[in-house]
C-alpha cells in the first residue's frame, strides 16, 4: 500500500475511515506543503508560476511542454521549466510519463521525470534513448 502520510481506522462496514495525519503537512489548492513553506510564502500556486520563455523547438519539446501544462493545470510550459517546481508530484509524473509513453511512443519512467524534470532535458534524454536503443 502507498504511504501517504493519512491516519486511518476501520470503521464500520469495513470502511476505511480518516482520523488525521502523521505529519503537520497541510493541502492548498491540493498540493501537500509543509506548514513552514506556508509561513514563508513558498507554497506552490499553478498558473503563477510560469510564462513561457523559450518554446518547443522540436516534436518532443512540443509534446512535453503540452504534457506538463496539462498535467499542471498551465496554459503553457516554456522548455526549461521544472515540473516540480512549478508543483508536479509523484502522482502528476506518473500520469505524465504514461501520457509520454503513449504519445511518443517511447518507454518513459517517471525516474526519468525525476531525472530530468524540464521539458528540454526529458525530450534530449529520450531522443538519446531512442538512438541508442
Amino acid at each position: 500500500m502507498y504511504r501517504t502520510g493519512d491516519l486511518v481506522r476501520w470503521g464500520g462496514g469495513g470502511v476505511l475511515e480518516f482520523v488525521g495525519r502523521a505529519d503537520a503537512q497541510v493541502k492548498i489548492r491540493g498540493f501537500r506543503v509543509e506548514p513552514e513553506q506556508v509561513d514563508r510564502g513558498a507554497s506552490p500556486v499553478p498558473g503563477d508560476a510560469v510564462v513561457a520563455e523559450q518554446g518547443p523547438r522540436t516534436r518532443h519539446e512540443r509534446v512535453l511542454c503540452a504534457a506538463f501544462a496539462d498535467a499542471l493545470g498551465l496554459e503553457s510550459v516554456d522548455i526549461d521549466a521544472d515540473f516540480f517546481d512549478l508543483g508536479g508530484n509523484s502522482f502528476a509524473a506518473m500520469r505524465l510519463a504514461d501520457y509520454v509513453s503513449r504519445e511518443l511512443g517511447t518507454e518513459t519512467s517517471i525516474r526519468d521525470i525525476f531525472e530530468a524534470p524540464t521539458a528540454g532535458e526529458l525530450a534530449a534524454r529520450l531522443a538519446g534513448a531512442e538512438r541508442n536503443g
